[in-house]
């Protein structure tokens, strides 16, 4: 995979810390003005995922809500997206990359297994592993330059199997955990003229290398909120000179490291300020220019960028605060040092307050792992849905003191919490994230309290509630 609508979470008026800003000499990596790429209005992309760019400069779109991947020209129109490669139906492809000799690689996590289609349009193979390895949920693929492997990412199964394209054979790598060459998450992944692999590892905040080898190499970033740390890694991407570009979904951002570890800079506008992007997922590099998905915006956006040397990053700030716990951080985005004490760094914004509605439980948030990159809820929770959030009880009901309302209406933290009665209590990957223990019914019940199994579903239409079927309108 060679590869401004700013964050909402903005907070006017709050400055960085001198230091970091004596500190500063200058921009390196600068993005020029963006084009944005959409669907028509009759086939939008939905909450897309992953980008690639072919040789002839096409550019593919993971659209997996929509069970398609979404094409357009170098120019930028809209072409008729695919879904289906020979007799095989797209199910929920989730990554995309584009080899040289223009063969469209398709992950997809639905099918588990990876489809290739020629530049023709036929099924040239599909690589899904050998029993021997089990099943695997696919979120990603990346094809080196000499042809010879696939590097194809297992997110549910924390590891990257690696095919052999003259045997079809294939070997796993890592397992579950937090030293280098394991991970936790990880979800896309992409290649370097000299055969590297690079894979986001989600939930570790982290990019890893491969070697051709199969050994592991630098890991760029760290967690954090500082430059140079990553708090959602997603999208990877590598240029000409061994640049690894890496989004960060949740801080909005894209940076750039040397494949060493590095940090070089984060990309930014003209003026100098950092540029931020609305949920920025896969990401894509193709003669100079720089393409990012925008999920929660539904589009593509390309631009060129100029990198220039130079710039090194502040060394002097530091946390003013001790860190919290990782399990509390991971969705407590404001527990973050310098965050918590009402203070940006350099490419975090600090979360806005509201007295019924902390920042983890905006919508988001949750959409920062439940985009496919830790579960995958794009369609059963944005689009099929049927509880309906941001909206007032119906007179007469009474709400469960447990249940808790914003502005007297119903939103995501009404129903989910990861601090719930299910679980064991001692992990966010062990919670149940619902406001009761193991049965779903017993949260129906707190204000349906008349309910039973034989109730008709509700009719959405006779409630004068002709909107589709999201928990709410935030995202699109």
């Amino acid at each position: 995979m060679r590869n401004s609508h700013p964050w909402t979470w903005l907070i006017m008026g709050l400055l960085l810390p001198s230091s970091a800003l004596a500190a500063a000499p200058g921009p390196s990596v600068t993005a020029g003005q963006a084009t944005a790429l959409v669907g028509p209005t009759s086939d939008p992309l939905f909450l897309p995922t992953d980008v690639a760019v072919a040789p002839n400069g096409d550019v593919w779109v993971a659209d997996g809500v929509n069970r398609q991947v979404a094409r357009f020209t170098a120019d930028g129109r809209w072409v008729d997206p695919i879904h289906s490669v020979g007799d095989h139906e797209l199910s929920n492809p989730m990554g995309v990359d584009v080899s040289a000799d223009g063969r469209l690689w398709i992950a997809d996590a639905g099918l588990g297994v990876v489809l290739v289609r020629t530049p023709d349009g036929d099924l040239d193979r599909i690589l899904e592993p050998p029993a021997s390895l089990g099943p695997i949920e696919p979120s990603d693929v990346a094809v080196g330059d000499d042809g010879q492997r696939a590097w194809v990412v297992d997110n549910d199964g924390h590891r990257l199997l690696v095919f052999d394209l003259g045997t079809g054979e294939a070997v796993a790598y890592g397992s579950h955990g937090q030293a280098l060459g394991q991970a936790d998450r990880p979800w896309l992944i992409t290649t370097d003229d000299r055969g590297n692999a690079y894979f986001s590892d989600v939930l570790n905040g982290r990019v890893q290398g491969v070697s051709p080898r199969l050994k592991p190499r630098a890991s760029l970033g760290a967690y954090g909120v500082e430059l140079g740390e990553l708090f959602r890694p997603k999208g990877v991407a590598t240029d000409d000179s061994e640049h690894v570009w890496v989004s960060d979904g949740d801080l909005g951002v894209v940076q750039v490291f040397n494949s060493s570890g590095s940090v070089v800079d984060v990309v930014r506008d003209a003026a100098g300020a950092v540029l931020r992007l609305d949920t920025p997922a896969g990401i894509a590099w193709h003669d100079q220019t720089l393409y990012v998905v925008e999920s929660t915006r539904n589009r593509v956006l390309r631009m060129p960028v100029t990198l220039v040397a130079g710039r090194r990053p502040p060394t002097d700030a530091r946390p003013i605060l001790d860190s919290k716990p990782k399990d509390c951080t991971t969705c407590h985005l404001e527990l973050m040092p310098m965050l918590a004490q009402g203070l940006p760094t350099e490419i975090a914004l600090v979360p806005p307050a509201h007295p019924d509605q902390p920042p983890a439980s905006l919508e988001k948030a949750c959409f920062s792992c439940h985009d496919g990159s830790v579960e995958d809820s794009r369609r059963t929770v944005w689009l099929e849905h049927g509880h309906s959030a941001d909206v007032l009880p119906p007179e007469g009901m009474e709400i469960d003191p447990g249940i808790p309302l914003v502005d007297g209406k119903l939103a995501c933290r009404s129903c989910h919490t990861a601090h719930s009665q299910g679980g064991s209590g001692r992990s966010c990957a062990e919670a149940v994230f619902l406001r009761v223990g193991e049965q779903p019914m017993e949260l129906c019940l707190a204000c349906h309290g008349d309910m039973n199994e034989h109730r008709a579903p509700v009719n959405r239409e006779e409630q004068g509630d002709d909107s589709p079927a999201r928990p709410s309108g935030h995202l699109p």
